[in-house]
Formats: structure tokens, C-alpha cells, sequence
């Protein structure tokens, strides 16, 4: 760093000295919470895909079965409309997606024309779990990637406190104080040379 070397400067440097060591060491606890809590996310990612599997085949199941009990009757049903709905949130100040599963019926989709049919009941509940089961993976998703990118960034802001900004001011700190000293020590020497040739 170009600065001219005396006190003042020599003071400045040094309280933005320690501003930076301060900044770097947030950006570090900021990094580290950061990956923490992108392992837990990942680790909901791949319980949630087990999770998911489970229901799909639940789901699977109970079309089965509901097509072998009711499906001639099904055309005098009512129908059931799914919907997702999306909320911003932030988590350590990224924004991630919240996603809600919401279902609407069209009349009593759980009643046919000739009574209460159970295995159709259990269908719609199956197709409604893994639905929101599909929507809590994307949402684990969207959650890890806004979380890794915000890491990437703060590492880098990390880096590059580490590598160019802190070990210029510490340099110039250090070129500065030696630079001063050596002043002081000649200021020193000519006193004493003045002070010698006045005794003298």
C-alpha cells in the first residue's frame, strides 16, 4: 500500500486493521453456520427422498386397489384439485422457498353415488402425502442451492481477506512502525551528537 509513512497513518491503518480481523473472523462463523446448516438440509434431502419413495409406492398401491374395487364408479365422483403455494423465508439471511401443498374439492370427492368407498378415501390421502412429500424435496433443494451459493460467496470474501487485504495492512503496519523507528533512532542520534558537541 502506497501511504506515506507517519503516525497518523500509522493509527488509521491499524483501527481499519482491526475492523477487517473482525469482518474476516464474522465472514468465518458466517461460512461455518453456513455449512452446518447445508448438512443438515442435505441430510433431510436424502430422508425425505427415502421418505418420498416410501409413498410413492403406498400411493401405487392404493390406485391399485381402488381400481380393482371402484374404478367402473369412479366417472360419478367429485374431484379433489392440488395446488402449491410458495413463501419466502430467510435462513442466516438467504432467502429460501416454503412450499405448501393445498388440496380443494369439487362435491364430496369421498363419497360415490352408491355409498362411502374407504379405498378411494385412502387413495386421495396417498397422492396428497406424496405430493407433499415431492414438494418438501424441492423445497430442500432450493434451500440447499441458495445456501451453497451464499457459502461460495463468503468464502470468497474470506479468501480474499486472508490472501490481498489483511497481509497488505499488515505489511504496511510493519514498513511504517520500522520506518518510524529508524526516524526516531537517528532523531536520537543527532540529539545526542548535538548535545556531544555542545558538551564539548
Amino acid at each position: 500500500m502506497q501511504v506515506p509513512p507517519t503516525r497518523f497513518n500509522l493509527l488509521r491503518l491499524k483501527r481499519e486493521h482491526a475492523v477487517l480481523r473482525s469482518g474476516h473472523d464474522l465472514l468465518e462463523r458466517k461460512r461455518e453456520a453456513l455449512l452446518a446448516e447445508m448438512k443438515n438440509e442435505v441430510g433431510g434431502l436424502r430422508e425425505q427422498v427415502a421418505a418420498s419413495q416410501e409413498k410413492f409406492q403406498k400411493a401405487l398401491w392404493s390406485l391399485a386397489v381402488a381400481e380393482s374395487g371402484s374404478f367402473p364408479q369412479l366417472s360419478g365422483w367429485g374431484r379433489l384439485t392440488a395446488s402449491v403455494s410458495s413463501e419466502q423465508r430467510s435462513v442466516m439471511g438467504v432467502t429460501v422457498s416454503f412450499l405448501k401443498v393445498s388440496s380443494k374439492t369439487t362435491g364430496k370427492v369421498m363419497f360415490s353415488p352408491f355409498g362411502e368407498d374407504v379405498a378411494l378415501e385412502e387413495l386421495v390421502d396417498s397422492f396428497l402425502e406424496f405430493l407433499t412429500s415431492l414438494s418438501r424435496i424441492a423445497e430442500l433443494e432450493g434451500s440447499i442451492a441458495a445456501l451453497a451459493k451464499e457459502m461460495k460467496t463468503t468464502q470468497r470474501r474470506v479468501n480474499a481477506l486472508e490472501n490481498v487485504f489483511l497481509p497488505e495492512y499488515e505489511a504496511t503496519i510493519r514498513f511504517i512502525s520500522d520506518t518510524l523507528e529508524e526516524r526516531e533512532r537517528e532523531e536520537l542520534i543527532s540529539l545526542k551528537a548535538i548535545k556531544e558537541g555542545y558538551g564539548g
